[in-house]
């Protein structure tokens, strides 16, 4: 819920903002009133002018914080969507006198780089000359695009993903989608941070979302939770023995999919049971997948 609201501007445009609260953190809520309607389009991705409207995004962010005095000490920032930040922060703010903070860059997935036609990155305000440039923000696949993740591994203080195995693995040929020679370039300022959990709100000993609690030392509540599942997602519960695998991810081949079909076949047998049609098209195509939630896709 809001607190207090105010509206700023950025580049002359009108920029509203809420101070809420989130999990007991104070958060800032941004609503850019942009001409272009940047962010009511009924979806949060995949739109035609992406680019634009998460610079702008990424823009307003920054301007809210000068606007507001915060002097913070660390800005991170996330993917694509928000890599531009390094790059304004650097160019646009600190001569602004947005200067008290350094940036964390992370990138979860090196295969999402957000790249656009160069002209583009003027729509934020940042220079195309000073930027277009192999050693800045130039793709390097191509020297008329701009890549946001290639800027944001250059002008941060410090670069993370989401372990240390995936960390080498984007720093060859094969897996840094075009980006290992820069991740290389900057090796010293890259680190691969292992992902965790909240042990606290993931444990099935006090987890209100299941059915039935269990823990290590009692694991009765299993079985009747796999059932309840089973009836909540329309399966057979002809044979209660049978096994039930669950999979909270994208349906893309990173994720190994793939991997979970080859071990139940080699789990089964020759797998008669398997249908194999469920993991093909499911990212799209919800009634081919056994058990879909669409509040979880979503979040």
């Amino acid at each position: 819920m809001c607190q207090s609201s105010r509206t700023l501007m950025a580049d002359y445009t009108k920029i509203k903002s809420g101070l809420g609260t989130v999990e007991g953190l104070p958060v800032y809520f941004i609503e850019p009133q942009h001409p272009g309607n940047f962010f009511w389009r009924g979806q949060f991705y995949g739109e035609p002018d992406d680019f634009k409207r998460f610079s702008f995004f990424s823009r307003a962010a920054l301007e809210l914080l000068l606007q507001v005095g915060k002097k913070a000490d660390i800005i991170h920032c996330h993917d694509w969507q928000t890599a531009f930040v390094a790059p304004l922060y650097w160019d646009l703010y600190v001569p602004k006198g947005l200067n008290s903070a350094r940036i964390c860059f992370t990138c979860h997935n090196f295969e999402y780089q957000g790249t656009a036609p160069a002209t583009e990155l003027a729509s934020c305000g940042l220079d195309v000359y000073q930027l277009n440039r192999p050693d800045r923000m130039q793709d390097n696949s191509a020297q008329d695009r701009i890549n946001p993740i290639k800027g944001a591994i250059v002008f941060s203080n410090i670069v993370t993903t989401v372990s240390p195995t995936y960390a080498q693995e984007v720093r060859s040929a094969e897996g840094g989608r075009g980006l290992h020679a820069t991740l290389n370039s900057h090796s010293k300022k890259f680190v691969g941070i292992l992902n965790g959990i909240d042990t606290d709100a993931w444990n099935p000993a006090t987890d209100n979302f299941l059915k039935v609690q269990y823990n290590a030392n009692d694991i009765e509540g299993k079985e009747e939770n796999k059932e309840d599942l089973r009836r909540r997602l329309g399966l057979s519960s002809d044979d209660v023995r049978r096994p039930l695998v669950g999979c909270i991810t994208r349906l893309v081949p990173q994720k190994g999919v793939h991997l979970i079909r080859h071990a139940l076949y080699r789990t089964l047998g020759i797998g008669r049971t398997v249908r194999s049609s469920w993991f093909q098209s499911g990212a799209t195509h919800s009634e081919r997948i056994p058990g879909y939630c669409k509040p979880f896709s979503e979040s």
